[in-house]
């Protein structure tokens, strides 16, 4: 979900050499030109899912110690959960809709489908539309219960994996 904090969990690894960290978004960006909201703006919801399935699974070199952030509706759209869950483990940031909220309005976020005076309609239907994918997900966090160890716990699940899968 947009406002859980995956970007700065994944920022938590990015100077580990053990551990390669790909935000997902970025790499869109950076292969398009264009941030996030512009390409939505410019071409569209539908264009965006479809580019964001293509740049996932460019992906393509992703090890034990890769680790992805992926956008909070990319699990939703073109088979991804499916696909992310066949080339490793999945890793699922839970919260409530309230926790979101919260995250939102404290961290001032903006979203390009967001509306800010029903942004918590906007999360609740969001959130009810996406937890039948983000279920699927191999681990689920719940970064209410848990957001001072989410680095420790992330770390834990890859290094298992590692071990697992040599």
């Amino acid at each position: 979900m947009p406002g859980i904090g995956k970007s700065y969990a994944i920022s938590q690894f990015e100077n580990q050499s053990k551990i390669e960290c790909i935000d997902l978004d970025t790499s869109i960006e950076s292969s398009y030109h264009l941030t996030v909201p512009q390409i939505i703006h410019d071409k569209g919801i539908e264009f965006f899912r479809l580019y964001e399935a293509i740049t996932l699974r460019k992906l393509n070199k992703l090890t034990n110690t890769t680790l992805v952030a992926c956008g909070g509706g990319t699990p939703c759209f073109h088979d991804n959960i499916s696909w992310i869950n066949r080339s490793g483990i999945s890793i699922y940031l839970h919260g409530s809709p309230e926790y979101l909220l919260q995250n939102y309005t404290q961290h001032q976020i903006k979203r390009p489908l967001s509306n800010d005076k029903d942004l918590d309609q906007y999360i609740s239907k969001l959130y009810h539309y996406r937890i039948e994918y983000y279920q699927q997900a191999h681990f689920t966090i719940d970064v209410e219960k848990n957001s001072d160890n989410i680095k420790n716990i992330i770390s834990n699940i890859i290094v298992d994996n590692s071990a697992n899968n040599g």
